[in-house]
C-alpha cells in the first residue's frame, strides 16, 4: 500500500513538473511559464499571455526602490490605462516567498472590455520593486483564478 501511495505521489509530482513549463527570469524574478503561454519582453516589461488570451500577466521593473512610493505611483498611473476602477478594498501588505509586497484587486474596464485586475508590487532582495499585474476577462476571471494564483505564488527572486 505504501509503495502504491509513493508511486502515485511521484507520478503526480512528475505531471505537475511537466505542466509547469519553463522557468524564466523576468524583471528580477523567476516565473514558471505554463506550457502554451506566449512570452514577450520589451525592456523592463515582460508579458505572459494565456493561449486563448483570457488572462495576461505583466511584470514591470519600476524605478522606485521603495514599496510605498511604488504604490503611490501605481495608483496614480493605473487610471491612464484602465477606466472605471472599482477597488475591492485597501492594499494589503504581505510576504511573497520571503519578499515584502502589497496587493490589491479591482474590477475595471480596458477600453470597452470588463476586466478583473490584480496588482502586486514586490521588493526583491536586490532592492528592486517589480509591479505584477494580472488582467483577466471579467467573464472568465473565476475560471482563471487558480492559474493566476499559481503563477504569482510561484514568483521567486532571481539569483
Amino acid at each position: 500500500m505504501t509503495r502504491r501511495v509513493l508511486t502515485l505521489a511521484m507520478l503526480l509530482a512528475m505531471a505537475a513538473l511537466a505542466h509547469a513549463g519553463e522557468p524564466r527570469v523576468a524583471a528580477g524574478l523567476v516565473v514558471q511559464v505554463p506550457d502554451g503561454w506566449t512570452v514577450s519582453e520589451d525592456g523592463k516589461l515582460v508579458s505572459l499571455v494565456h493561449p486563448q488570451g483570457e488572462v495576461s500577466l505583466q511584470l514591470i521593473q519600476l524605478s522606485e526602490r521603495d514599496l510605498a512610493r511604488a504604490q503611490k505611483r501605481v495608483f496614480k498611473d493605473l487610471p491612464k490605462s484602465f477606466q472605471d476602477i472599482q477597488w475591492d478594498g485597501a492594499a494589503r501588505k504581505l510576504s511573497l516567498n520571503g519578499m515584502a509586497a502589497w496587493s490589491r484587486e479591482a474590477s475595471a474596464r480596458l477600453g470597452k472590455q470588463a476586466v478583473r485586475l490584480g496588482v502586486l508590487a514586490v521588493r526583491t532582495p536586490k532592492r528592486r520593486v517589480v509591479l505584477v499585474m494580472a488582467v483577466s476577462d471579467a467573464a472568465r476571471a473565476a475560471a482563471n483564478t487558480a492559474v493566476v494564483a499559481e503563477l504569482v505564488g510561484g514568483l521567486k527572486p532571481a539569483k
